[in-house]
């Protein structure tokens, strides 16, 4: 089977701010709070997420919607990956087997609308944004491959790198060997993503991460260029399962 590359996505025509927001998990009122202390305003500006949009947090469908609504662009996370692998298999074989009916992801796949898996199927894996300097991945880019070389697997996992004896990087989702990936990013543009939640706020010279456990009882956090501004607001409290 082939390599299967990450989609690149370029984001032209950016007028005004670009408000780009971490993992939401499904914690609607924290998307409505980081918009509000933002001062987020459509059509003024863009609002831009990192991925994960679904899973964990209690209105999944209601984040989508909202950011349909306010015209948001952004890349896709591995949960929502397996969100719309999940409602594939169930269009295959009307239910779910195994290990997948056991998900978390499960009860959302069920129910899936269609306007919400329109929106999540149209996500880029990568999105570039040349007006400042910014390429958005939700989990990460692998420093020795070119970007239109990229793997969706390691876009969307990948939180270390691990330095072989050939002297290339293997890509890892662990965080007990290697380095954190985004300390290798040497640039030129400036690549913001979420998922390592484990770590949480990262800011390295050339990279920026956004996961600070909304989900579990830590913030929501937004960065707000020009001028690389961070942003949070307290996260959703009803959910503080281990990452």
């Amino acid at each position: 089977m082939g390599k299967k590359y990450a989609q690149l996505e370029t984001l032209h025509n950016v007028n005004g701010r670009v408000v780009i927001v971490g993992d939401i998990h499904g914690c609607l009122a924290q998307l409505e709070d980081i918009l509000s202390v933002t001062d987020f305003a459509r059509g003024r500006d863009q609002l831009i997420t990192a991925g994960d949009m679904v899973n964990k947090g209690p209105d999944s469908f209601g984040v989508v919607r909202l950011l349909k609504s306010l015209g948001a662009r952004g890349v896709i996370g591995n949960h929502d990956a397996k969100l719309l692998k999940l409602r594939k298999k169930i269009r295959k074989h009307g239910t779910l087997h195994g290990t997948n009916s056991q998900s978390s992801l499960a009860p959302l796949a069920m129910s899936l609308p269609q306007d919400v898996e329109e929106y999540l199927l149209q996500l880029p894996h990568i999105l570039r944004i040349p007006a400042h300097n910014i390429l958005v991945v939700h989990a990460g880019l692998h420093v020795q491959h070119p970007l239109e070389r990229q793997l969706v697997k390691e876009v969307t996992t990948m939180r270390n790198l691990i330095l072989q004896d050939d002297g290339l990087y293997r890509a890892s989702e662990d965080t007990t060997d290697g380095v954190p990936w985004a300390s290798l990013w040497q640039g030129p543009e400036t690549v913001v993503f979420g998922h390592d939640a484990r770590r949480g706020l990262q800011r390295h010279p050339h990279a920026i991460g956004l996961d600070t456990r909304c989900v579990y009882g830590g913030e929501l956090t937004a960065l707000v260029c020009p001028g690389e501004h961070l942003v949070s607001v307290p996260g959703w409290t009803s959910n503080r399962s281990k990452v």
